[in-house]
């Protein structure tokens, strides 16, 4: 237990169906309050602290609406001549770059998603912050069942059965559903949460990427933060899940030894350049691989410049 704060009370029973149903329920609103948590083998709850926020009581998971439709952003290509195309992209920090490639890699096809690490002052370690592909229905593997609204955009949802990390919290900013899970060891507290939901803003640019900024104690990651071995600054993601997947991530000084992002496995790995200070992580197959590293320019964007 950190300090005095109190941890929200969020492991439910779902509730259970009586008698013959007639209907789907898409929206229930329940709410249960759960009495005495035992912390650290305390006899009893330890009082709040006074000014400190707590959790009301917490609601079971209710099933909710959710929408399947891709998270992702497919942006328009210029053609840049000699069979090449460029696309003007934003990092989630707001910083810009143009990318180049042979038209017949189609990298603007593949869909563009950002992620970006968050840190709370008091704890160094960055917590992930991405986008999805499939928005709430992966978070939620499609059953709909969130625990609670932090804000008017920002909720909590259920850990996945299966899923070594833990519960997550689901920011929306406009067109994008954006998911910080916790680590399996360390959940936030309610006041952390809260704080975190708070302060962190989100706004989409007319060209549909997103840029975010925080206000203390929330602090984005910078370019070349790296965070348990893993680089935490600002990242955008090309493609994915069964298909090539392609990340920028502003690394200064990039080399041979600059991390890979995080989210990256070593099984998805497949190849690795700098473009200036740009480093380009590529997941696919031996010829594609090449392909693309041989392929992609990137070079950065001062603000307002085309």
């Amino acid at each position: 237990m950190v300090g005095d704060d109190r941890y929200e009370i969020i492991e439910v029973e779902p509730p259970r169906r009586r008698g013959r149903i007639t209907m789907v329920i898409v929206a229930a609103l329940v709410a249960v309050p759960l009495v005495g948590l035992v912390v650290d083998f305390e006899p009893a709850p330890i009082p709040p602290v006074p000014g400190q926020r707590t959790p009301g009581p917490t609601p079971q998971p209710a099933l909710t609406s959710v929408e399947a439709r891709p998270n992702v952003l497919y942006p328009e290509p210029r053609p840049a001549g000699d069979g090449r195309e460029s696309l003007d992209v934003t990092f989630p920090d707001g910083s810009r770059a143009r990318v180049s490639y042979p038209a017949s890699l189609d990298l603007a096809g593949l869909g563009v998603r950002p992620a970006i690490g968050v840190r709370y002052d008091e704890l160094g370690v960055a917590r992930r912050l991405y986008a999805p592909l499939g928005g709430e229905v992966e978070i939620s593997g499609g059953s709909g069942e969130k625990l609670r609204d932090l804000t008017g955009n920002v909720a909590l949802w259920p850990r996945r059965a299966g899923q070594p990390e833990g519960h997550v919290t689901v920011y929306t900013f406009g067109r994008w559903t954006m998911a910080m899970r916790d680590p399996g060891t360390s959940a936030l507290t309610f006041d952390r949460r809260m704080t975190m939901a708070e302060n962190l803003r989100g706004e989409v640019r007319s060209d549909g990427y997103l840029v975010l900024s925080a206000r203390q104690p929330v602090e984005l990651a910078r370019p070349g933060d790296i965070s348990r071995e893993r680089a935490v600054g600002p990242q955008l993601w090309f493609g994915g899940e069964t298909g090539p997947l392609v990340v920028l991530t502003p690394t200064p000084r990039c080399g041979r030894g600059s991390p890979l992002p995080f989210h990256v496995l070593s099984g998805v790995f497949s190849g690795r350049a700098c473009q200036g200070d740009v480093l380009v992580v590529v997941g696919a197959g031996p010829e594609l691989t090449d392909r693309l590293l041989q392929g992609i320019q990137v070079r950065s964007l001062e603000e307002g410049k085309s």
